[in-house]
């Protein structure tokens, strides 16, 4: 979740309603009194910017998982 405090709120609150409360782009559009199509777009940019954060920690925390279970074998 420290990514996400890193973000605009508007769209924090679009990662949450979709990711975790698993709302369609339509209901989160309603909500925020958006269209579908900017919610998805918000939601494209919002997660473009996390993969180019998190991409780096994620092939690093890939790289000691493969790592440990070399050593099992």
């Amino acid at each position: 979740d420290g990514e996400l405090e890193t973000m605009e709120e508007r769209e924090r609150v679009i990662v949450r309603m979709y990711f975790f409360k698993t709302m369609t782009l339509k209901q989160i559009g309603v909500m925020l009194d958006v269209t579908e199509s900017r919610v998805s777009q918000i939601l494209s940019q919002t997660m473009k910017i996390l993969k180019t954060r998190l991409g780096p920690v994620m092939e690093q925390e890939a790289e000691r998982i493969a790592a440990a279970l070399r050593k099992k074998d």
